[in-house]
């Protein structure tokens, strides 16, 4: 078996099973930080909904409709990351 062979059947299945853990929390970490990022004041979604708000005095309802579209995502994020892991899991 060659080396590049040997490298894509055996070491990169293996390598990519246990970074996938780590990998799928990163994305979701960065899913959350870039929620937290705006109220720092960066332009995203809480900055949108507030102007919004501030149009028709209705701020709070727009807040919860941000906040339930990030519960979505994040939701998702974690079952594509929980199924990806039990898919790749080696039975022992």
């Amino acid at each position: 078996m060659t080396k590049s062979l040997a490298l894509r059947r055996i070491i990169l299945p293996q390598a990519f099973r246990r970074a996938l853990p780590p990998l799928g929390n990163q994305f979701i970490i960065c899913l959350k930080d870039s929620s937290l990022a705006a109220f720092i004041s960066m332009d995203e979604l809480f900055n949108i909904a507030t102007t919004l708000g501030a149009n028709n005095f209705d701020e709070m309802t727009y807040l919860l409709i941000v906040a339930v579209y990030y519960l979505i995502l994040v939701a998702l994020l974690t079952f594509i990351v929980s199924r990806a892991e039990k898919y790749l899991a080696v039975s022992d």
